[in-house]
Order: C-alpha cells, then structure tokens, then sequence
C-alpha cells in the first residue's frame, strides 16, 4: 500500500495535465467567443452605417432620433433635425468621378461633425443628403444658428484625392415638439423644408412653416 505522500504526489501528477488541457480549453473558448462579439459587432456597424462614407445611415439616425425626442421628452427640451441637399456636388461626380464624390461626403460629414456638439449627430440618407440631430436646442434660432455653421463649414472649397472641391448646401429644419412628436413626422418635415429652400433659392436655411 501506497504511503499518502506518494498518494498525493501521484494524485498531482495526473492532476496536472487536466488542469493543462481545461486551461487550453478556456483558452480556445475565450478566443472563439472574442471572435464571435467581434463579429456580431462588426455586422452591427455594418447594417448601421453607410457602406461608402462609413457616416451612420438612415437606420442609426432614426435611432437615435427617436432616443432624442425620448430623452427631450422627459426634459422639457427641443430636437432639431436638419436636412442638408448639396449644391454642385453632381459636377464633382461628373468632374472627378464617384470616388471623389463618396470621399468628400465622408469629409464634409467629418467636418461637420467638429462644429456639433457631442450629442449630436450627422448621418448620410443617400444620394448626396446628410442629415444632423441636434439634441437639448433651446428653440428654433439655436438651431438656425448651428445649422448655418455646418452650412458655412459645407460651403468652404476642401482638398479631396487632389482636387479642390466646392459645393454648397440648402438646409431645411423641423423641430420637436414644434413640427411633431416622432421621428417619420420630423424626417418628413425637415425634408419638405429642405425642398422649400432649394425652392426659394440656392443655400437658404429654413425652418418648417406647413406643408
């Protein structure tokens, strides 16, 4: 019969190379499991973000629109939603090709994006149309007037693949609770007032007056 020093010693020795393999194992499942998230949270940012610009897409800002109106809505507080149209941008297409045209929305979105505050948004909805939600306003001159910066911001000339790039913008705003209670509403609104300013002439900004 085995002393218990050899006992435990033996014990131990048929101990370690478990103890080896289950550490593997939790290895191997940590690194699968860090690869799963990775994944699921690239797919995420995919299905939220624009393809061309890598700006949040229609999806996102809707999102966050809505998160907007909620929190606003607790606060006693205003949301502006801006519709942006570009003036001159089908020219840079035209001139410089659609590489150059994707890669000065993403600049200007960028660009935007330094005169917004942190809770803020800007987001691309297609064609050549950004978007901006500007959370905590306090009425509509407070979004008139951020508006009018991104839109002097837009309007300056931008080196893009080594062109020199102009383009312009109209600007239309819809306000919660003003213009509406939920997002389609305010989308809707901001949208028919971008399309009121291009109406009344190149690079106006416009609050929503009626349809």
């Amino acid at each position: 019969m085995c002393d218990p020093v050899t006992l435990l010693l033996l014990a131990i020795a048929l101990a370690a190379p478990v103890a080896v393999w289950a550490w593997r194992l939790k290895l191997r499942l940590d690194s699968a499991i860090a690869v799963k998230e990775d994944a699921e949270s690239r797919l995420k940012s995919m299905a939220q973000h624009d393809p061309l610009t890598g700006l949040p897409n229609r999806l996102l800002i809707a999102d966050r629109l809505s998160q907007a109106i909620y929190r606003a809505e607790r606060q006693g507080r205003k949301v502006a939603v801006c519709f942006i149209d570009l003036i001159g941008f089908k020219k840079v297409n035209d001139d410089y090709g659609l590489d150059t045209g994707d890669a000065l929305l993403a600049a200007l979105g960028q660009r935007a994006a330094l005169r917004l505050r942190a809770t803020d948004s800007v987001g691309r909805l297609g064609g050549d149309a950004l978007v901006l939600v500007l959370e905590d306003i306090d009425d509509a001159d407070a979004a008139l007037g951020l508006a009018r910066d991104v839109q002097q911001l837009i309007c300056e000339p931008m080196e893009v693949s080594g062109h020199s790039c102009s383009v312009g913008a109209s600007v239309g705003i819809a306000i919660y609770p003003d213009h509406g209670s939920n997002t389609p509403t305010l989308l809707r609104k901001a949208d028919n007032a971008m399309y009121q300013a291009k109406r009344d002439g190149s690079g106006q900004v416009l609050v929503f007056a009626g349809d």
